[in-house]
């Protein structure tokens, strides 16, 4: 049984490696402050970054755990096999820019 596919780049494909991840400047205009398989992050709005992947995951029923400053909230939304949106907020979850938003992606 194969447990793990190694790619060309240098890509890990299996149940426990992650498909993608980022680390996010969300102020200003946002940016990668690294990643891996997120090729761009786009401005959506307020307190709201969309993850481009590098190459598409296999379907959309993937985990994601996100992170952000403490006191503060991150989650993601609208999930595509070539992107997801994440979202981060105060308490009240009022959208706010951060400079920080961590993102983990897990699935097929």
């Amino acid at each position: 049984t194969t447990q793990l596919t190694l790619h060309s780049d240098g890509r890990g494909l299996s149940q426990f490696t992650a498909e993608a991840w980022a680390n996010i400047n969300g102020t200003g205009t946002p940016s990668l402050q690294d990643s891996h398989n997120v090729s761009s992050v786009t401005d959506v709005g307020t307190g709201r970054y969309q993850l481009n992947w590098g190459t598409a995951i296999g379907n959309t029923a993937y985990a994601s755990v996100c992170s952000t400053a403490p006191g503060y909230i991150a989650g993601a939304t609208n999930r595509g096999s070539a992107s997801l949106e994440v979202q981060n907020g105060d308490t009240d979850f009022t959208l706010v820019d951060l400079a920080q938003v961590c993102c983990v992606i897990f699935g097929d």
